[in-house]
């Protein structure tokens, strides 16, 4: 039986799932937080399984040397409050969209 070569936990991964354009690759890797949790970082839209492990061997350099940034990603809430301020709204529907 062939040895099968498998990732070391915290090496992260590659998967392949299928998109109408044909199949695309994901990534995926832990990384450690600033307060020491730990956040699972998930990167889809990959063509080729040789560019998800270069991008997937550059996001783990990244997390080693403490260079990797968190995402910012606003939560809907304040989206929206920040969204309604720049709309011109009635005051009746303002009062529905809350």
């Amino acid at each position: 039986m062939a040895n099968k070569r498998r990732r070391d936990k915290g090496d992260g991964g590659i998967s392949e799932h299928r998109t109408r354009a044909g199949p695309r690759f994901l990534i995926n890797y832990a990384v450690q937080r600033e307060d020491g949790s730990t956040r699972v970082v998930l990167t889809r839209g990959f063509v080729s399984r040789r560019e998800a492990a270069v991008a997937l061997r550059a996001e783990l350099r990244k997390a080693e040397l403490g260079e990797w940034v968190e995402p910012s990603k606003p939560r809907l809430d304040a989206y929206l409050a920040e969204w309604m301020q720049t709309q011109r709204l009635s005051p009746s529907t303002r009062a529905s969209y809350l």
